[in-house]
């Protein structure tokens, strides 16, 4: 009578007679070796050949429901791997960090093709191109859809394909020869223009090796500056940094680069950090920015660019539209309009370059800093001056343009404009006045082929006066200039009755020569403090745009 032993709590023949006995022993230890072996605790190293485990064999733990599997039976070297844990309402995967040496990074893939997943990362992508195409950073997770890649520690894609979570990573075919830029070619890179690489592995002589500011050529090629003398044919590139918690939702070809930024829709890129992307080819490079619709960039910290090839290049700026582009805290929107620092740009081919301005119409510009152009084709160049209407030009200080079209369709030849000079006498000495506080450039000055008809509203204030310390005169004058000669059309009219306190001086319209202006010079009392104000209204003429 054959001995009976516990094989893997099987009761199996110790020493079988005959051929019945040998077969039995050789089914049930079959048997026990295919089925899992129960105990009450998680296997060890030392549950291993010699106890008649091999690489497969499981093990089910029946205190806590865990199922093992064995990969590595060595003698005293066991290794194995829990794959799942039964509880009353779920399947845990991969629940119990591995027993023996090797890595364990508890990673659940839908295949074993590609490279090794990170530890505790999701792949649940059956279909890529290159090996490289899995999630493979820390906690990342690919949920769906085809040569996908999640790089970053906590980087996901939730489906779509050729979306990158978090970085890159790519082969290089060739290294041309080139100085001071060489030529690399890796097919699909994904890369931007100033994006920073690390290279390593390249053959060419001399390497490449290294981190390597990108120029971007083409889809499978870009350009380094470096110089090399033989070409390679080898290599791989990553990007220098990967960016933890990047997010691509879906579609295809989108890469989310900075920390915490998100890509969405056909060949977008968040490159900044906590950056938004969605549409089709748009990228927000600067920290929090947000690019959406079709090819608009958005480059500045905090900036939103939306809309069709709009760029909103300033922190914190907003372009909108199509082909708009805002600078620093500035706005555009409409159509082919730019905003400049803190400026403000809409309707079609506006520019507000101005600080800060505002332009609004039809290919208007407000060029001058506080200006405001509007309407069509109107330009306000001077410092917080005020275009309007169609072809007019505020070219002076505050002054107000208004036009109704121009004489060859050309800026201010055909034009109303209205401008204050101001100034302030404490003697009887003759004082200038002036559109500002600034001589140099607060002068009425004409332009070369204009000519005025003004009206001229003076009036002065002694400074805390009397009933009868207040002045008032109206003239009416035509001045021209040709080149370098301003002059006046015949004589100053006096339009009406002057009101001047006695003592004071009064005031003379005359031509400047030297300064190719109108000059308003006023003369008050001796040791009598007066502010005056003047007001030219006037109607302007000009061979050319001024």
């Amino acid at each position: 009578m054959a001995s009976w032993m516990t094989y893997k709590g099987l009761e199996v023949p110790d020493t079988p007679v005959g051929d019945a006995g040998v077969n039995l022993k050789d089914d049930l230890t079959v048997l026990a070796d295919r089925a899992p072996y129960n105990a009450a605790a998680n296997p060890t190293v030392n549950d291993d050949s010699g106890d008649g485990f091999v690489a497969g064999s499981q093990w089910f733990n029946t205190s806590t429901q865990t199922l093992w599997v064995c990969t590595n039976s060595g003698l005293g070297a066991a290794r194995w791997r829990s794959l799942y844990r039964r509880i009353d309402n779920a399947i845990v995967l991969a629940p119990d960090a591995g027993v023996g040496s090797g890595s364990d990074s508890r990673a659940l893939q839908l295949d074993d093709s590609g490279n090794a997943r990170g530890a505790n990362a999701v792949d649940l992508q059956r279909v890529r191109s290159v090996a490289t195409q899995v999630a493979f950073g820390a906690n990342s997770g690919i949920f769906a859809g085809h040569n996908n890649v999640a790089i970053s520690d906590s980087g996901v894609v939730g489906g779509g394909k050729n979306n990158n979570a978090g970085g890159g990573v790519g082969a290089i075919s060739n290294i041309a020869v080139g100085s001071p830029a060489v030529t690399i070619t890796s097919t699909n890179h994904g890369l931007i223009t100033g994006q920073q690489i690390q290279i390593a592995g390249s053959n060419s002589t001399p390497a490449v090796n290294g981190n390597r500011f990108v120029t971007v050529t083409g889809s499978n090629t870009f350009t380094i500056p470096a110089a090399v003398a033989i070409a390679g044919n080898a290599g791989s590139w990553s990007t220098s940094a990967t960016a933890a918690y990047a997010f691509v939702s879906g579609g295809e070809s989108n890469q989310a680069l900075g920390k915490w930024s998100h890509a969405q829709g056909r060949s977008t890129i968040s490159l900044g950090n906590g950056a938004h992307t969605e549409g089709v080819s748009t990228t927000a490079t600067g920290g929090y920015s947000h690019a959406e619709g079709s090819n608009s960039t958005a480059i500045g910290s905090g900036s939103h660019a939306e809309g069709w090839f709009s760029t909103a290049s300033g922190n914190y700026s907003h372009a909108e539209g199509a082909f708009t582009s805002a600078g620093l805290y500035a706005h555009s929107e409409g159509y082919g309009t730019y905003a400049f620092w803190t400026a403000h740009a809409e309707g079609q081919g506006c520019a507000a370059q101005g600080v800060p301005s505002h332009a609004e119409g039809f290919v208007t510009q407000a060029s001058g800093a506080y200006s405001h152009s509007e309407g069509v084709w109107s330009t306000a160049s001077g410092e917080a001056s005020h275009a309007g209407g169609r072809n007019s030009s505020a070219r002076l200080t505050a002054q107000w343009a208004r036009g109704s079209g121009g004489h060859d369709d050309a800026l201010g030849t055909a034009q109303a404009t209205i401008s204050t000079l101001w100034g302030r006498t404490t003697n009887a000495t003759a004082t200038e006045l002036l559109l500002g506080s600034t001589i140099a450039l607060s002068r009425f000055t004409l332009a070369d082929g204009q000519t005025l008809s003004c009206f001229i509203n003076v009036v002065g204030r002694k400074e805390n006066g009397a009933a009868n310390d207040h002045a008032s005169f109206l003239r009416q004058a035509c001045i021209r200039r040709e080149g370098a000669t301003t002059s006046l059309v015949g004589a100053v009219q006096t339009v009406g009755a002057d009101i001047n306190p006695a003592g004071w001086g009064g005031i003379a319209v005359t031509a400047d020569d030297t300064n190719e202006s109108l000059k308003i010079a006023v003369t008050g009392a001796a040791s009598t403090n007066i502010r005056w104000t003047a007001t030219v209204f006037a109607s302007e003429a000009a061979d050319a745009a001024v």
